[in-house]
């Protein structure tokens, strides 16, 4: 049946591609642009995407208008790990100074498809270095945005922006002045339909910048830069916003802050509720929630530089997330930040940065890092590192679920939960 409809298209398409009288008709151009999407669906349906992606594009060309071939040439592209004609598609949608892409980004205003859309754009940009498609895909937008005032869509486009551009080291400043923008529009805009993972991303963006800037004007006894960056580390979250609910609540870097200064009275009285709460998820009857808090943990513990709880959270982190695929998963969920993206068998051989917290690097990028900035993330070469060594994959398995690895042994999850009452919650 396709293999009908093929010829048949094609040899319709080469018609009316050879009469150029017909072709002076902008409305034959969009019909031909329409046959074109048509026959590259029916190469799709068939799986020679070699084939349809060009003709993806043609038809992008020829029929800018049609809004939502924009995100479906744009996932047959993704698909078939095509960067180059990713960048391709930027610049044939910015057709009519951007218009019809202003439109499509307008209409598609969920967060996660934004997200994912943004960050394969970048990475496109960066494999293929043609970084000027991501001035080209958001400055249009954001312009436009900005006058019709609709702060729930700039918000997101400017923390996506200001994450594209934080791999240019003479961009550093343009990058923290977006993601601030993006933080002040959520503020001042954000009601209870507000993404929750947009504020996460935004303090996982500045937290560590906010930090770096107070320990530096602390050694500098420069008071007034001091405050001024613990002011914004302080009110990073909105009133109303329950930061036991964020990933990246901003008292992890105020703990890390207090630390790192001596003062671990003060580190522990502020992870104290962030700590209770990790107590409270692992001993009500819902295990369902048991990644999320040791996933909390992991990170509240490395704030306050308690490297064995941070493993043994690590660990079953990792353990509580093969147990909800319902299978014995071969690969943890947990990757690598560096932007090799590499999956590990267990949560063993890989950096875990105190600084940053949510970033874990192998050692090809731990190395890598030493030389140039990473393009995913703003770790430091000089930030304080977990050194996680290899671990007994057999052994670990081989743990009951009601028990958890503290160093060498193991010991069960109430006195795990009971350690952690004594040191920092009594």
């Amino acid at each position: 049946f396709c293999s009908g409809a093929i010829e048949i298209l094609q040899t319709v398409i080469n018609r009316q591609t050879m009469d150029a009288v017909w072709m002076q008709n902008p409305s034959h151009v969009k019909e031909l642009g329409d046959l074109n999407y048509e026959l590259a669906d029916k190469y799709s349906w068939i799986g020679q995407f070699d084939t349809a992606i060009p003709l993806y594009s043609a038809s992008l060309r020829q029929a800018p208008k049609e809004l939502k071939r924009i995100w479906i040439n744009f996932y047959y592209y993704l698909k078939d790990n095509q960067e180059a004609e990713i960048i391709s598609l930027k610049e044939i949608s910015n057709i009519d100074n951007g218009k019809h892409l202003i439109e499509a980004m307008l209409k598609e205003k969920d967060y996660t498809h934004l997200y994912v859309f943004g960050s394969d754009v970048h990475t496109a940009a960066i494999r293929t270095k043609q970084f000027h498609v991501c001035d080209r895909l958001y400055e249009p937008v954001i312009r436009h945005v900005e006058k019709t005032g609709d702060y729930g869509i700039l918000c997101i486009l400017q923390f996506l922006y200001g994450n594209s551009l934080r791999h240019e080291h003479n961009l550093r400043e343009k990058t923290i002045k977006l993601w601030e923008s993006s933080l002040s529009n959520y503020l001042a805009f954000h009601d209870s339909d507000s993404k929750l993972d947009l504020l996460d991303g935004l303090i996982d963006n500045l937290a560590p910048i906010y930090l770096q800037r107070i320990l530096v004007a602390t050694a500098d006894s420069d008071s007034k830069a001091m405050a001024d960056n613990l002011s914004k580390l302080s009110g990073i979250s909105p009133e109303g916003v329950v930061t036991s609910e964020l990933e990246f609540p901003p008292q992890l870097w105020l703990t890390r802050y207090y630390h790192l200064i001596g003062d671990d009275t003060k580190a522990r009285e502020t992870m104290r509720s962030l700590a209770q709460v990790v107590i409270e998820l692992l001993s009500d009857e819902d295990e369902s929630n048991d990644g999320f808090a040791f996933n909390k943990a992991r990170r509240i513990f490395a704030s306050i530089g308690d490297d064995q709880n941070t493993l043994t959270a690590l660990a079953w982190e990792t353990r509580d997330y093969r147990s909800d695929d319902g299978r014995d998963s071969r690969f943890m969920r947990l990757k690598c930040y560096g932007g090799c993206s590499r999956p590990w068998e267990v949560p063993s051989e890989m950096l875990i940065c105190k600084h940053c917290l949510g970033v874990r690097l192998d050692d090809g990028c731990m190395a890598a890092l030493k030389e140039i900035e990473l393009p995913k993330n703003q770790c430091k070469p000089y930030h304080e590192f977990i050194k996680v060594s290899k671990w007994d994959e057999e052994w670990l398995q081989s743990i009951p679920k009601e028990m958890v690895p503290w160093g060498d042994q193991t010991i069960t999850l109430d006195q795990w939960k009971q350690e952690i009452r004594e040191v920092y919650l009594d």
